[in-house]
């Protein structure tokens, strides 16, 4: 349903270092974010991070909820305010177990006192990264198929700034992903020493919604549920 794009975000600080596994990792879910959003939502998103003093935050919950908030503060290019679907997932995931139809970011929050480092990389639906040129691509066939002006065309292009957008070669998305298999492995071993275990998400992909359902009630009564309806 909608236009769907992940953000998979990795905090690390002091108190979270890499050394006993406890880097913070997110996995946001957003739906009608495509295209010129992505541009103006992910600049919002990464420039206030980069001017952002998260050493005065004290747990993951806390910083899960600021990177949800700037994300949920939906500013369009002409000055107003709009809602749009965010959903800061419980547990991180892989960036290609995601539900989405125009790819993902990866950003890297890294924290020392009041110092911050903000790398990110876009990728497409393939996992392939994808380029400043190609967002801008999508961002203004966008802006061209809704008719902008072109002043505010010019607004948005100087939000896709390059010491902001794919601003590292490093493959963000592979180190992530790594994180987080190592993550739910622990994760499980934990919860399995505590007398229960971890059921995995169920996450389909079909061509559209209806075929999307059908396939999740299917698989769902096969595992045993009583399916009477669920969210999407």
């Amino acid at each position: 349903m909608g236009e769907r794009y992940q953000i998979h975000v990795r905090v690390r600080t002091k108190e979270t270092s890499v050394s006993d596994n406890k880097d913070i990792l997110i996995s946001i879910h957003s739906q009608w974010m495509w295209d010129s959003h992505i541009v103006r939502n992910m600049a919002r998103l990464l420039k206030t991070l980069s001017k952002t003093n998260l050493s005065i935050y004290g747990d993951e919950e806390e910083i899960r909820n600021y990177i949800g908030a700037i994300l949920t503060v939906n500013q369009d290019i002409d000055g107003n305010y709009y809602p749009y679907r965010i959903h800061v997932e419980e547990t991180p995931y892989k960036t290609f177990d995601g539900d989405n139809n125009h790819g993902w970011a990866v950003v890297f929050v890294d924290v020392e006192g009041e110092k911050l480092k903000v790398q990110s990389r876009f990728y497409d639906t393939d996992g392939k990264p994808k380029s400043n040129e190609s967002l801008w691509g999508d961002a203004i066939d966008h802006c061209k198929y809704e008719n902008w002006e072109e002043a505010n065309i010019e607004k948005l292009k100087k939000m896709l700034d390059s010491k902001l957008f794919n601003n590292t070669e490093d493959d963000l998305q592979s180190i992530f992903n790594t994180q987080v298999e190592h993550y739910l492995k622990k994760l499980e071993e934990k919860n399995q020493e505590e007398g229960y275990v971890v059921r995995p998400i169920l996450r389909v992909k079909e061509k559209d919604d209806h075929e999307a359902w059908s396939k999740t009630d299917e698989k769902l009564k096969e595992l045993g549920f009583n399916v009477t309806g669920y969210n999407c």
